[in-house]
């Protein structure tokens, strides 16, 4: 019995292993499935957390990463809004400043032009003062050229109202021995001048002669003064004329003739003066061989002279030497003024003659010249 109490209690006991065994192996498999499912569950709700947490962490991510991205595109808006609002400072600081600039230029254009303007007028009133003082000096000189060409011929009306020029037919000569084939017998033949010059003497005391040239206009008392100038810009009353007079040179004795004598006077375009001695430079006046002498009437005699050269010349001076240092100087310039004439007279002269040489203008740079010598005085 107590054999069998213990088997049913090792049954039992046994059992209640075998339940305790199957319950833990059921406890375990439960556990096992509790714990298979709750790896599952905890599986899932890690996957799910996992999945919440990436979708939390992508979605912080991306919210970073957005707020990255604004952020950035925030910079860049900023550094954009930044960069526009620089560049629109730089901007209108350069549209001031080109404002400015501009202002600048106007303001120096407005100077500009008002100095341009100033001078502009300043130019143009030294401009006018010129054109109106040349003006007023061009109409002072026109005045008093025709003012000293009217004072000139009423002098020289008086002048021939006060002289009354005669024939000379003196056969006298200087020159004894002229045969009829002689190329000075038909000068010789013509008659001199006399002029009575004590009239003329009380109006000017420096009178010295009377000139005639065949062919011009050349008909005048000369005079003397001490120096070239004065009768330059004097007339034969000693008043101021720009006409002046015609003049002996002051280096010569008219009473005392020299070997050259030289007598001046202005070419004036009125033909009073000397301006009609460039008559003797054509051939018209060549031609005629009655033109070829000049006369002069002296207080010391009356002289006829046979011209030989005639000729204008620029910047030279050299035929108005009036003294020579011999007779081979005297010679050569013989040859030099005759070979400058423009015409051949076909006349010999010699270091015994006595030379006449009238000068005057031909143009403002040159003048026109004649010489003759004397063959023939009472």
């Amino acid at each position: 019995m107590a054999q069998e109490a213990e088997e049913r209690k090792k049954k039992k006991s046994n059992s209640s292993v075998k339940r305790k065994v199957s319950s833990n192996k059921k406890t375990k498999k439960q556990d096992k499935g509790t714990s298979k499912v709750d790896k599952k569950k905890s599986a899932k709700a890690s996957k799910k957390s996992a999945s919440v947490n990436s979708s939390k962490s992508s979605a912080t991510s991306k919210k970073k990463i957005s707020d990255k991205t604004s952020g950035k595109s925030n910079d860049k808006k900023i550094k954009k809004k930044a960069l526009t609002n620089l560049e629109e400072n730089v901007t209108d600081s350069k549209n001031e400043d080109k404002s400015t600039v501009k202002d600048n230029v106007k303001k120096n254009k407005d100077k500009v032009k008002c100095k341009f303007s100033l001078n502009k007028r300043f130019v143009f009133v030294i401009i006018f003062v010129v054109v109106l003082g040349a003006l007023g000096f061009s109409s002072f000189k026109v005045y008093q050229y025709f003012k000293d060409t009217k004072k000139t011929k009423e002098i020289i009306d008086d002048i021939n109202k006060e002289v009354e020029i005669k024939e000379d037919d003196s056969v006298y000569t200087e020159y004894t021995e002229v045969s009829e084939d002689s190329p000075y017998f038909s000068y010789m033949k013509m008659n001199m001048i006399d002029v009575d010059l004590s009239n003329l003497l009380s109006i000017n005391s420096e009178t010295k002669g009377w000139i005639q040239v065949s062919g011009t206009n050349i008909n005048y008392p000369f005079v003397q003064y001490s120096d070239n100038d004065f009768y330059l810009t004097h007339t034969f009353d000693y008043s101021y004329n720009g006409n002046g007079w015609v003049f002996l040179d002051y280096r010569n004795d008219i009473n005392n003739l020299g070997m050259n004598n030289v007598i001046y006077a202005h070419g004036l375009k009125n033909k009073t003066m000397f301006g009609t001695l460039r008559y003797t430079l054509n051939s018209s006046w060549f031609n005629n061989k009655d033109n070829r002498v000049v006369k002069m009437s002296t207080l010391g005699g009356n002289s006829l002279w046979q011209v030989f050269s005639v000729y204008h010349i620029e910047n030279e001076n050299d035929f108005i030497k009036v003294n020579f240092g011999s007779i081979p100087e005297f010679k050569n310039f013989i040859n030099i003024i005759k070979s400058r004439s423009v015409f051949d007279f076909n006349t010999d002269v010699g270091a015994e003659d006595k030379i006449l040489t009238l000068v005057s203008c031909y143009s403002d740079t040159e003048k026109v010249v004649l010489h003759a010598k004397l063959i023939k005085s009472n």
